[in-house]
């Protein structure tokens, strides 16, 4: 059954976000899963937790924290796929699947507008000279349209961080298509350590945001160093089966 949902404050919050930014698109279809979709969409909360419980306790809980909201999103996107059934992490072909973002799909050909270098989390940067991680001057990124390859993104509250060094990112500022957020400082505690953690630092992002294949969003910051940075989402990429059907590299 398809429904249409407004996001609004008290909807979000059952989702597990503090806040959704979603631009001007805050009416969405919503197809309820089968049990059988939802046995496989558990199937993928366990690998990413087995995954994540071994190596990043805070990462852990802010993924943990918002599966009310992957869950909800995944509904969202079989609806605006016309009731595409949902594969999980091994979806047949007519079918589309969820996985952790990475590069590959993320920066999904070579003219895609994003500040990553192709195959890798790390970014170039210049103290005091602002960086468009999503986007550029001017396009804006929106997931994969192709057809049989559609993609969209869900970037998770707390979910930018740097490994390896303290934040990098001092500022940041947020647009879709016909609606700019105002510009974000991050917390001035941001530099300190995470408890339990030796190389996450987290970029303070105290918002989820949704980014699906035909609605532009745009994020550029403000470095404080200059130098090659590892910076990381945490975030989930729903993906048609076509686009991740066998091995990808960007040449």
């Amino acid at each position: 059954m398809t429904t249409t949902v407004r996001l609004t404050g008290s909807i979000v919050k059952t989702l597990g976000f503090s806040k959704l930014l979603v631009g001007k698109k805050d009416q969405v279809p919503r197809s309820t899963l089968s049990e059988d979709e939802r046995a496989k969409l558990r199937e993928f909360f366990a690998l990413v937790d087995r995954y994540l419980s071994m190596r990043s306790p805070y990462l852990l809980t802010w993924f943990d924290r918002q599966k009310p909201g992957i869950e909800f999103f995944t509904e969202v996107v079989k609806a605006r796929l016309n009731d595409e059934p949902f594969g999980g992490i091994d979806p047949d072909p007519g079918e589309f699947g969820i996985t952790l973002a990475f590069p590959q799909l993320l920066k999904y050909d070579t003219s895609t507008p994003v500040g990553w270098e192709n195959n890798s989390w790390e970014v170039d940067l210049t103290a005091g000279t602002a960086k468009w991680l999503f986007g550029d001057d001017t396009h804006y990124y929106r997931g994969n349209s192709a057809t049989d390859k559609k993609t969209a993104l869900l970037i998770l509250e707390e979910g930018l961080y740097e490994v390896g060094h303290t934040p990098s990112i001092v500022q940041y500022k947020i647009e879709f298509e016909g609606k700019p957020y105002p510009p974000y400082a991050v917390n001035q505690a941001v530099d300190l350590p995470v408890k339990n953690e030796n190389l996450v630092y987290p970029i303070d992002f105290p918002q989820a945001v949704f980014v699906p294949w035909d609605y532009g969003f745009r994020m550029k910051v403000m470095p404080s160093r200059s130098g090659k940075a590892d910076i990381r989402i945490l975030g989930v990429i729903w993906y048609e089966h076509d686009a991740f059907s066998d091995l990808v590299w960007l040449t």
